[in-house]
């Protein structure tokens, strides 16, 4: 075959794509250089969903510079000011490549491998840039999570803000009460949101496990300072709450957001959204929510609600009792705090209490979430299996109890599980320990199980004989998809020897795969 023809068969996109998924992106990357239209082909896909900041960085050597540069002081506003004044702008010759990659760009994870202080002198040249000219055009999600040891800073998000923008996942995976937002940025953040992303559905800015959210902090900011000289017009803004914000953006599909900010007023507003079906809330205080007396038709969309540290039992029972906001959901996620946990008792009167009332109010519900924060390695309270019939009404297909373990017998709590909820496909019981061999015990009385996640006690690995989950009766209806195992050991050498002293590789021959864990280990 002649070069020429050659070369045109390769350019079919469907053969190209077939080749593709036998190779790594850097293979990808290399055979979009060789020919012009195999790179206008390749390389939308491979630009598509963008991790971490650096490989944006890297379309521009002056802001890769910028990016590692130490030196820069933007935490006063004379080191603010003398930045401005010592940078140019950034111009076309400065973002040539990235004019040319960025509109490939949908998904943005900004700190997928970690940011730095360092960025901030990037991200301000790009931020002021972004005034003049949209940086990332089509994009479609933004996800921010900061799990790493320093202030969380919205200028991280600013600068890719757009009218194209469907998702912004603002998560902070931290609950250390020194990382919080100060308020002025989260009102900065929140007025650019509802000013340029009118084609928004899904909102996350104050998520699970967040440090307790914004107070006034009197530092000087430097998206306070940049914003104020791009719009001057905001700071007359700045003295309204931050739901003043939200309530001027169109109305949302999934909203995630503090307890702090929704004053009764605010949720009305909720209530009318046409279109939500996802709603969250983080108790950052000790004080419930204030809920209105809802119209009969609020919520109409309704389908999850998830509560996280929730101060007291008092409060989930008194939003149970708002029919028109729980009677339509088939998806409840609660995260009770540690502070509702009785140490004197852990006979779990109130957990009972209050999964009848869950029954009671959100008789739809399908996939049943529910976790008392116990702290690592320790239950919070110990109820028998037979209780959970209070949720008997349900058909759950999914559910969750953390922080709780069961008095029974071995066989007991497969059984009752089995007889309560006989369609069940993932079970996550983290707290509850078994022994290793009642492993079987599960897949046998729960024929439909894909998911499971449970503890296990590293000693009796230690002295048990290998589990060969090939022997589990073949009228299953379907393998066991997931095993997730909480592993309860004293060192790290320890809970290596345990867990490959299990005969999980002898489990493929049964499931299509097995994952086992223990803290940053996985094995499978």
């Amino acid at each position: 075959m002649p070069p020429a023809v050659s070369i045109q068969v390769l350019r079919t996109p469907e053969l190209v794509q077939s080749i593709c998924r036998y190779t790594t992106i850097g293979d990808e990357a290399r055979l979009a250089q060789s020919d012009r239209r195999l790179f206008y082909m390749l390389m939308p896909a491979l630009w598509e969903h963008v991790e971490g900041l650096p490989r944006l960085f890297a379309l521009s050597p002056y802001l890769d510079q910028m990016s590692k540069d130490k030196r820069h002081t933007l935490n006063t506003s004379e080191g603010i000011d003398e930045f401005i004044g010592s940078h140019k702008p950034l111009d076309n010759d400065d973002l040539a490549r990235f004019h040319i990659y960025s509109p490939w760009i949908k998904h943005l994870e900004v700190c997928k491998h970690g940011a730095t202080p360092e960025y901030n002198a990037a991200l301000s040249l790009l931020y002021i840039s972004s005034n003049r000219r949209t940086i990332l055009p089509n994009i479609v999600s933004i996800s921010m999570t900061v799990h790493f040891n320093f202030r969380t800073n919205p200028i991280w998000v600013v600068p890719f803000l757009s009218d194209s923008l469907r998702e912004l996942d603002f998560s902070i995976t931290s609950s250390t009460e020194n990382w919080n937002i100060p308020l002025t940025e989260s009102k900065i953040l929140l007025w650019l949101v509802s000013m340029k992303c009118f084609q928004l559905k899904i909102f996350c800015f104050t998520p699970p496990a967040v440090g307790p959210f914004p107070r006034p902090q009197p530092s000087i900011t430097l998206l306070d300072t940049l914003t104020q000289r791009i719009h001057p017009n905001i700071k007359e803004q700045l003295d309204n709450s931050p739901w003043y914000f939200i309530a001027s953006m169109q109305p949302l599909v999934r909203f995630a957001t503090s307890a702090s900010f929704l004053e009764s007023s605010y949720f009305e507003t909720i209530s009318n959204w046409p279109s939500l079906e996802y709603f969250e809330v983080l108790f950052d205080t000790e004080d419930g929510l204030d809920l209105p007396d809802f119209a009969g038709n609020a919520f109409p969309a309704l389908i999850h609600l998830g509560l996280h540290r929730v101060p007291g039992w008092d409060t989930a029972e008194e939003i149970w009792d708002t029919s028109s906001l729980v009677s339509k959901l088939t998806s409840i996620k609660i995260n009770m705090a540690m502070t509702c946990i009785d140490r004197e008792n852990e006979s779990g009167d109130e957990v009972i209490s209050l999964l009848n009332a869950l029954a009671t109010g959100s008789p739809h519900v399908r996939n049943l979430w529910f976790h008392v924060d116990s702290g690592y390695n320790f239950h919070a309270y110990e109820i028998f299996a037979s209780e959970l019939h209070q949720l008997e009404g349900l058909s759950l297909i999914k559910l969750h109890l953390g922080g709780i373990a069961f008095n029974d017998d071995s066989e007991a709590v497969p059984r009752h599980i089995a007889a309560i909820f006989p369609a069940i496909k993932e079970l996550g019981l983290p707290k509850h320990q078994i022994e290793s061999t009642e492993l079987q015990l599960f897949l046998s009385e729960l024929p439909l199980l894909e998911v499971l996640r449970i503890e296990f006690a590293l000693e009796s690995i230690s002295t048990a004989p290998k589990i060969d989950l090939s022997s589990v009766p073949r009228y299953r209806s379907v393998p066991l998809h997931t095993l997730e195992a909480n592993l309860i050991g004293d060192t790290k050498e320890e809970v290596l020897s345990d867990v490959l002293s299990l005969n999980h590789f002898e489990a493929k021959t049964f499931s299509e795969y097995v994952t086992l864990g223990s803290g940053g280990y996985i094995f499978g």
